[in-house]
């Protein structure tokens, strides 16, 4: 059984600075997460940030066969340069360049997944306060566990890049 109960309240001068408020469907919890914006206080223009080659793409088997794939051209590519340096460089180069074009792909793939399973999650559970049939929950339950399971990919990126030690499952 499913109830809303909980209720967020903020002052007058903080409503004035919330540019969005969405209610994130839960994924290890019984609780839903609040997810507010507020409206930033000077827009700053972002520029391209630094990469860094991500390991996890080491494991990926479609990544791999791709490169490999893509190494001869590189190759030809780098016939144009006579100092065996600069053809290397220009390999390297156009390795790191495929890696980012091929981690950004996956990564805006895994955030449209995201957002679809969210929205999904969010239905299912309006549906099942309503109905709750058992190919409802199933079907929830699911949805829920990939959401479950993308989630766990981002936190562990997160463990990685603060070099944390030690933390808690």
């Amino acid at each position: 059984m499913q109830r809303r109960l909980d209720y967020f309240l903020v002052s007058d001068i903080l409503q004035e600075a919330i540019k969005s408020v969405e209610v994130i469907p839960s994924v290890q919890s019984d609780h839903s997460a609040l997810k507010i914006i507020f409206c930033p206080l000077q827009e700053e223009s972002r520029g391209r940030s630094y990469w860094k080659f991500n390991n996890s793409l080491t494991e990926d088997k479609d990544f791999i066969n791709s490169l490999k794939k893509q190494i001869p051209k590189f190759e030809e590519e780098a016939l144009g340069f006579e100092d065996p340096i600069m053809r290397w460089e220009f390999i390297k180069f156009k390795c790191r360049d495929f890696s980012m074009q091929y981690s950004i792909r996956k990564s805006k793939e895994r955030t449209v997944r995201r957002k679809t399973l969210e929205k999904k999650v969010q239905e299912l559970e309006n549906k099942i306060s309503s109905n709750s049939s058992d190919e409802l929950i199933t079907e929830y339950n699911r949805n829920k566990m990939e959401l479950e399971n993308i989630y766990n990919y981002i936190t562990e990126g997160i463990i990685l890049r603060s070099k944390t030690n030690w933390y808690e499952h």
